[in-house]
């Protein structure tokens, strides 16, 4: 919201430092990392130009004579640019997150594609060696079923001395 919008009129004086403060979040990185993490505590100004700025508001005039309607149209111009500025400022540092943000899910599913891939690939080694066993026990169970024993046995259930126990197997 615009201060002019709110009824309160600030003198280009006094909304210098904040559009010198916008052009220096543009320009120098450190500023701006300060000013999305919402920790600007102090007016900086823009380098990087030799002195000169580019849309500087113009001298305040001293005298206090009469402005003509055409310097508050100028000012509201002027006003309107900064939050314009300040807009779009702001705009850029939620973009700029959204990219982080962005990048960070995009790693995220790539990991987890990889991984799923990777189980996949365990998943099919544990079938193949599920299947090998089963077929071993199978053939395993067919051996045993396929042969026979006999054991010559006492009355009373007690082995006779000196008899075998007989297997006969294919």
């Amino acid at each position: 919201m615009l201060a002019s919008d709110a009824g309160v009129n600030l003198s280009p004086a006094a909304l210098e430092p904040a559009r010198q403060t916008l052009h220096a979040v543009t320009l120098d990185e450190g500023v701006r990392r300060d000013f999305e993490r919402g920790r600007l505590s102090s007016e900086h100004e823009a380098t990087g130009l030799g002195g000169l700025s580019l849309g500087a508001a113009p001298p305040v005039r001293k005298g206090g004579g009469k402005r003509s309607s055409g310097g508050k149209d100028r000012e509201r111009l002027a006003a309107r640019r900064r939050a314009e500025e300040l807009e779009a400022a702001e705009a850029e540092a939620e973009a700029r997150e959204l990219e982080r943000s962005h990048r960070n899910a995009e790693e995220k599913v790539e990991a987890a594609r990889r991984s799923a891939e990777e189980a996949q690939r365990d998943l099919k080694l544990a079938t193949a060696a599920l299947s090998e066993a089963e077929s071993a026990a199978s053939a395993a169970r067919g051996r045993v079923d396929g042969c026979a024993s006999v054991v010559l046995e006492l009355p009373g259930g007690r082995q006779a001395p000196g008899r075998r126990v007989l297997s006969l197997c294919p």
